[in-house]
């Protein structure tokens, strides 16, 4: 899917059918076949009316499908996770037996919900006379919307802080998608809990419920699994060819016969300063870094486009990054910065930007 290619509204069907292969990962993951079709399927189709073949953003499920693909990952690995976790430890035996199961299937929707929010900070839908969709401007799903807009595209937005939702307004999204009366007969406190863990962020300082931590543990984990393929799939494609030896020659040309000026006057000349020495460029060595870290820079070697204009400064003390610019790359910026203070490569950093080793010149300020 490019830039400017027109949408078609596409059934939920056909586009769940296009993935059997990770919808079947989703079933296995309920544990059974009727309870799929009644409870997990139906939010699946739904999922799909808002995705469309729309991808998820501009690095990781970059491609067309990508945001369907990237919910349907997600949330088959929160349901495995959240299977090991104990929602609520204080209460008695046969309530948390009870709440337990509906949180299992709580966790599976708020990992949707996530994916669905994450896809609207990522892509601007729009049509030719200039009206632009989102789920909380306009309270249908995308499906319907492109019946009646069918000259609608999508572009990718800018990566700033008025562009991520907050918890109340993912919480909005994931209630503006589900049919009226779904959670009835579930027990508020756990429907509470399931609109509090869409789309955490691992630099969230408030404390997490255990729905939240797992969803934030399975995004992470899903999006650490693709950053770290798409690098092996990186290097695989680099064939490297051996720079075969040349034995150059110089010329040597005969020096003209030189003629002596005649001889000047003395005249005293005041010192000149030295010309400022241009800093040599120095490189990283990159056997010292974490494999992390090692993966990071060759995302951003392969995407210089992803930092291009991101206020990216080479100072006297190094290269001034704008934090938020390592949310470019799949992971949460927290974490990114982590990586790269323990391998040395922060000199300094506070709230909004970091300085960078003077290394780091040649993968966030390429030349050419």
């Amino acid at each position: 899917m490019f830039f400017g290619a027109v949408m078609k509204p596409i059934d939920a069907k056909v586009l769940l059918a296009e993935q059997s292969a990770l919808v079947s990962q989703v079933r296995d993951a309920a544990g059974s076949d009727r309870g799929f079709a009644t409870l997990y399927e139906p939010l699946l189709r739904i999922c799909a009316q808002y995705t469309q073949r729309l991808p998820l953003q501009d690095n990781l499920f970059r491609e067309a499908n990508g945001a369907l693909q990237f919910c349907l990952i997600l949330s088959k690995t929160a349901i495995n996770t959240a299977r090991d976790r104990i929602f609520f430890p204080k209460e008695g035996q046969e309530e948390r037996r009870a709440l337990e199961a509906q949180c299992a299937y709580m966790t599976f929707y708020a990992a949707l919900a996530s994916g669905v929010s994450l896809l609207y900070q990522n892509v601007d839908v729009f049509d030719g006379k200039g009206e632009h969709y989102h789920p909380l401007l306009n309270g249908i799903a995308l499906s319907r919307w492109l019946n009646d807009h069918p000259e609608a595209s999508f572009q990718w937005t800018a990566d700033t802080p008025d562009r991520k939702l907050t918890q109340m307004e993912c919480a909005a999204l994931a209630a503006i998608m589900l049919p009226k009366g779904r959670f009835r007969y579930f027990n508020p406190k756990v429907v509470r809990m399931m609109y509090a863990a869409i789309l955490p962020r691992r630099e969230d300082t408030t404390t997490l419920s255990t729905m939240r931590e797992v969803v934030s543990d399975a995004t992470h984990a899903v999006m650490g699994h693709y950053l770290k393929k798409e690098s092996q799939a990186y290097w695989q494609s680099q064939e490297i060819q051996p720079l075969v030896p040349v034995d150059i020659k110089v010329q040597t040309q005969p020096r003209a016969a030189q003629v002596q000026a005649p001889t000047k006057p003395k005249v005293a000349v005041a010192p000149q300063a030295a010309p400022p020495v241009a800093p040599q460029a120095q490189t990283l060595n990159l056997d010292k870094l974490s494999p992390h870290t090692r993966e990071v820079l060759a995302i951003i070697q392969r995407n210089p486009v992803l930092i291009q204009n991101e206020n990216i400064k080479l100072t006297a003390s190094g290269v001034q990054v704008p934090n938020g610019v390592f949310g470019k790359f799949g992971l949460e910026p927290a974490s990114v910065r982590k990586h790269f203070m323990t391998d040395g490569l922060v000199k300094k950093t506070s709230i909004s930007v970091s300085t960078l080793v003077p290394e780091m010149e040649p993968y966030f300020l390429p030349k050419g």
